[in-house]
């Protein structure tokens, strides 16, 4: 994952390697991108990888990714392009699913993401390797969701909030062109509750087949090509 990460552009901080790894071709071509980029090499025993390693499984090279960008929800606001696309999770959002949803995000230009308010790591290990350098794209807010709300809206930013199951609109009614910020709420196949109260617009994504749901990152990508697809209808 370490090189895949490399040749993905990830940034990284340091890469520990296992002091008495063989060369390989891999290992060469890893060591090659590290040094091109600048990221600092560190061999060092086995033992030591194993103690610092959060998944027990390094293959004897293990990358310390580059700090995500936290910001305040004022800053992100002060730093926000023209007609920006954001990204907003409740408190049910699983944190392993987001690196999935990211990687689509940073391909369609997402700027920021809100999470939930919290301690702890802002993403886990798992999900930021998942990624592939696509969380370093992007800016995160650790605010509650109608708290982002209200602060976009008053920035000018149509929010639509975007379940499964139940809404009062297809995702195809409202305009998801322009700035946006995209509300994931009801994951577990239930209506949106009350941050319905703070959003433009309620949608749902419909199942065919009766008890049926889509993973996150599947709903995500759907209401993003969405919002492509109308950008390019208006174009």
């Amino acid at each position: 994952m370490v090189l895949e990460a490399l040749r993905a552009g990830q940034s990284l901080s340091a890469i520990y390697v296992d002091e008495r790894a063989r060369p390989t071709d891999k290992l060469d071509e890893l060591l090659t991108l590290a040094g091109r980029r600048g990221v600092s090499i560190l061999r060092i025993p086995r033992e030591r990888l194993d103690a610092i390693s959060v998944t027990g499984g390094h293959n004897g090279v293990i990358a310390e990714g580059c700090p995500l960008a936290l910001v305040s929800l004022e800053d992100a606001l002060r730093a926000r392009r023209v007609a920006p696309l954001w990204l907003g999770f409740g408190p049910d959002v699983e944190p392993d699913d987001l690196g999935a949803v990211l990687r689509t995000a940073a391909a369609v230009g997402v700027e920021t993401v809100i999470l939930p308010p919290g301690g702890g790591a802002l993403l886990p290990a798992s999900a930021r390797r998942i990624a592939m350098g696509a969380a370093e794209q992007i800016r995160f807010v650790r605010a509650p969701l109608s708290e982002g709300c209200e602060a976009a809206r008053r920035a000018g930013f149509g929010t639509v909030a975007v379940g499964w199951g139940e809404g009062s609109q297809s995702l195809h009614e409202p305009s998801l062109d322009g700035p946006r910020l995209l509300v994931f709420t009801g994951l577990r196949g239930g209506p949106p509750g009350e941050i319905e109260r703070h959003c433009d617009h309620v949608v749902a994504l419909h199942p065919v087949r009766p008890g049926a749901t889509l993973p996150l990152s599947a709903l995500v990508a759907v209401a993003l090509y969405e919002r492509e697809r109308q950008a390019g209808r208006r174009s």
